[in-house]
């Protein structure tokens, strides 16, 4: 017989609404369109990137390459960055979870380290937030050049 003992406590792993301290979900809006109606952009946040592609040009190898790209929520609702995934390991980004406001504007930031690395490099950083399209696509390039 399998038993369960009263005086366990579960704990409970918060989901990204909650982490970032959404408790009304309707504050993030998705695709807001009903089965009667057409999609009202009104309804929605929109990303603006000022630039979604950087050229770092020629490096040498083992330095790092840091880029803040920055964006405006264009958008009518609160804009949350809910993630980003990156195309290597040597690529980290940093942003702030909190809710970006319409008109607001906000930055991801983005480090690529060299070391290993040589030769034409493209990387490219995925975002994926509350916004329509809820995926946006940066990329970094450049050369990178072995010290003799």
């Amino acid at each position: 017989m399998i038993g369960c003992k009263p005086d366990i406590e579960v704990i409970k792993e918060p989901n990204v609404y909650e982490k970032l301290g959404i408790k009304d979900y309707e504050q993030i809006i998705r695709h807001p369109v009903s089965l009667d109606s057409i999609m009202d952009s009104s309804q929605w946040s929109q990303i603006k990137f000022e630039e979604n592609e950087f050229d770092f040009d020629t490096v040498y190898q083992g330095e790092v390459i840091k880029k803040s790209y920055k964006f405006t929520n264009s958008g009518s609702k609160p804009l949350y960055i809910l993630d980003t995934r990156v195309s290597c390991g040597c690529t980290i980004t940093e942003y702030d979870e909190s809710a970006i406001n319409p008109d607001e504007t906000g930055a991801i930031e983005v480090e690529f380290d060299t070391k290993g690395k040589s030769g034409n490099q493209n990387k490219s950083i995925i975002v994926l937030s509350n916004s329509r399209p809820n995926e946006d696509r940066l990329f970094m390039k450049g050369f990178v050049k072995i010290k003799n």
